[in-house]
């Protein structure tokens, strides 16, 4: 018996195999990484003090208003860029 192809699965994967832009995972992926880190420099900063002879380094409190501005950045040109794939899948169908 010969088989006979399998057009439903073929179409749906390559419907369902639309992968997100390198572009955007990057911007997913930085943002991610600026919120981690600004939240450990920030329980770093608020905890040295509950242990005794603890040296925290003066520039601990620049990461946070460095890193966080960055991560916004990151997470308003993911939404745009998101926004503008959406707009291209949408006009090509």
């Amino acid at each position: 018996m010969a088989k006979k192809p399998n057009s439903n699965i073929q179409s749906a994967t390559k419907g369902s195999a639309q992968e997100a832009p390198l572009l955007e995972k990057y911007l997913a992926f930085a943002f991610i990484g600026s919120v981690i880190v600004s939240l450990v420099a920030v329980l770093v900063i608020l905890l040295a003090p509950l242990v005794n002879n603890t040296w925290v380094p003066s520039g601990w409190g620049m990461i946070p208003i460095l890193v966080l501005p960055f991560g916004f950045l990151c997470l308003m040109a993911l939404l745009v860029a998101s926004a503008i794939n959406r707009k291209r899948s949408n006009r090509n169908n």
